[in-house]
């Protein structure tokens, strides 16, 4: 989890990809934007957050990402704060005919 906050922390326009495979988490992806409008600040960014808003982010974080068995959670930054959380579930069926 401290991986996933630093990315967050140092992030100030982009987006935090966490891959759930069978409950686990397994995977994290980021892609950082630098807008030239924002040059500077995109590249000498580190988030200040406080123990308390470190800890809701933390606890966030970890309650949408534990109700997924397959998915993603995309967590989107923007101006350097957490603007949304997208969580995309897949389904298996393990049956193997499918539907």
């Amino acid at each position: 989890m401290e991986h996933i906050l630093l990315v967050l922390q140092e992030t100030y326009s982009g987006e935090v990809t966490l891959t759930a495979q069978d409950g686990r988490f397994i995977q994290l992806e980021y892609a950082k934007k630098i807008r030239l409008d924002s040059w500077n600040e995109s590249l000498l960014y580190k988030n200040n957050w406080s123990d308390e808003g470190r800890e809701l982010l933390k606890e966030r974080i970890e309650r949408e990402f534990s109700a997924l068995l397959y998915g993603k959670l995309t967590i989107t930054v923007n101006q350097g704060k957490i603007r949304q959380m997208n969580r995309l579930e897949r389904q298996r069926f393990i049956d193997g005919d499918g539907i």
